[in-house]
């Protein structure tokens, strides 16, 4: 298949957990205002079928490293967005899915697209928040039913950070990356959407009531309630209902942050401290330093005396506290 070769594009490859759909749902929205100011946010790649997902997530997805051949589905959306780009030839094309964060899909992507210039913007949260927000985007979306032991053992073998971002100063011979870094006090993670349209100079009329989370990470123990509705075989329904109405009582649940417990959140920091501090170096702004500020580690025998290792124990215990929480409001 021969690769679109056009002037500009600006990738954003997320990553996961940094607001990117909030991102995307605006820039999905503001497509014909894009339009207008140069910029062309195709339509081809962007999954058509269910959920709100707005990014181009069905043409990252289609990026098979372990396939012999292009799949006819990926075929069609490369050629739909060369008939888009051919379209409006002279407009920066702005391609954005966390589902690109990966050295692999990146080195199948610019086998398809040569632009002559790319500007990646990449936002990078830290490794132990992005496990732990994760964890629960498995349980309420994917329904799986791990405990979190298992899934945080699979999941740190992908937050490789300093991989994905060689492979993002590769994509083309004049690469330019604008690495942001997504944590506490940071203007990206107060309004993910206004640092984008200002780091990336697109001139759109920003508003902070487009900057929403439609459902924001859930704490520890409904997190693992949940997971455990997932093992009791919950119906989508019936677990929709539950889903929905833990976040309405949010303001009456328990507050501890994290599944992970404290020497788990320590010991990641410690794996990856020396790939992010490489990453300081090359990418951000020279310092032989921590990429992240200290974490706010939980106190590791409140931690233990509401969430802890028990997770059994934890989620019939919340069970109990719904319970008589249903008790008072009736």
């Amino acid at each position: 298949m021969e690769p679109i070769h056009f002037n500009r594009l600006i990738l954003h490859p997320g990553s996961p957990k940094t607001g990117t759909s909030g991102l995307q749902n605006f820039l999905f929205r503001k497509r014909a205002e894009l339009l207008e100011h140069g910029y062309l946010y195709p339509l081809s790649g962007i999954p058509t079928e269910g959920g709100t997902a707005r990014g181009h997530h069905a043409l990252a997805l289609h990026l098979d490293p372990a396939a012999a051949e292009p799949s006819a589905e990926l075929r069609d959306m490369v050629e739909g967005m060369r008939a888009e780009i051919a379209a409006a030839p002279d407009h920066v094309v702005l391609l954005s899915s966390e589902e690109f964060f990966g050295a692999h899909r990146i080195g199948l992507l610019k086998q398809y697209l040569r632009p002559q210039h790319c500007h990646i913007y990449v936002s990078l949260r830290p490794q132990p928040e992005v496990m732990n927000a994760n964890y629960y985007t498995q349980v309420t979306h994917n329904r799986i039913k791990h405990p979190p032991a298992v899934y945080f053992d699979w999941a740190i073998n992908r937050l490789r950070y300093r991989e994905n971002m060689e492979a993002f100063a590769g994509f083309c011979d004049d690469t330019t990356i604008s690495l942001r870094i997504f944590e506490k006090g940071s203007a990206v993670r107060s309004s993910p959407i206004e640092d984008f349209l200002s780091v990336m100079q697109i001139p759109l009329e920003y508003d902070a009531k487009d900057n929403t989370v439609e459902h924001p990470t859930l704490p520890a123990q409904p997190t693992l309630f949940l997971r455990w509705l997932n093992e009791l075989g919950f119906d989508q329904a019936s677990f929709f209902d539950v889903f929905q109405s833990l976040h309405k009582m949010r303001a009456k649940l328990p507050r501890d942050t994290y599944t992970m417990s404290p020497a788990r959140i320590a010991a990641v920091i410690e794996t990856f401290d020396a790939d992010n501090r490489e990453i300081r170096r090359r990418y951000l702004d020279g310092e032989d330093a921590p990429l992240f500020s200290p974490p706010d580690l939980p106190d590791p025998e409140q931690w233990e005396n509401s969430v802890g290792e028990d997770y059994t124990k934890v989620e019939r215990a919340f069970f109990k506290r719904l319970c008589v929480l249903a008790g008072h409001e009736k």
